[in-house]
This record gives C-alpha cells, sequence and structure tokens, in this order.
C-alpha cells in the first residue's frame, strides 16, 4: 500500500516516511529513495514527497520538504508566507530521461 499498512494516516499530528526504489522511462533508478508524508506542519506545502535519502523534517511549514527542495524528485510547495496549504507540485532532482 502506498501510505502504508496501519491507519497511521488517520492520526492527527503524523508524518511517515518509507524506503522506495524509483525508475524513469529509460530504466535509470534510485534504491535510496524515500516516500514520505505529512498531515500536520504542512500550511506551505510538504504534505507528500519522494526524494533521494531521508527527509530532515526541517520545518513547522513544510515538514515533508527537504531543505532548498534538495534531492526531491517530486514534492508538494505553496508561496512563501501564504500559509494557504494550496501547494503545488513540482520537481528539484533529474532521474534518467526524468528531467528537472
Amino acid at each position: 500500500p502506498m501510505f502504508g499498512t496501519s491507519s497511521e494516516l488517520l492520526q492527527d499530528d503524523t508524518w511517515a516516511q518509507y524506503p522506495v526504489t524509483v525508475r524513469s522511462s529509460d530504466g535509470s533508478s534510485d534504491a535510496d529513495a524515500y516516500m514520505g508524508w505529512a498531515n500536520n506542519h504542512i500550511a506551505e506545502g510538504g504534505s507528500f514527497g519522494v526524494k533521494n535519502g531521508v527527509f530532515d523534517r526541517h520545518s513547522t511549514t513544510y515538514l515533508m520538504l527537504q531543505g532548498g527542495c534538495r534531492g526531491h524528485y517530486i514534492y508538494d510547495y505553496s508561496s512563501t508566507g501564504s500559509r494557504d496549504f494550496d501547494a503545488g507540485y513540482d520537481v528539484n532532482t533529474a532521474l534518467g530521461d526524468w528531467s528537472a
């Protein structure tokens, strides 16, 4: 299951990250990637992401968004200071024929 096998997602103030393998259509892959989600501290995004390595959870306004968005294959982010919970998705890191 995409978000784990427990009911974590239904609990308040919860986050999780899971090791995953990311593969682009040309066969390039990253076996050291993580998928993460949070249902708290997401006013400026950071509710979902897939990135190389673990998440640093450095901010209380976008919990699952790495500093500088580095290493993210996909992430959600809302404009700084807006705290409007309407994050859009973007890419920071390329993999194979998947461009950033």
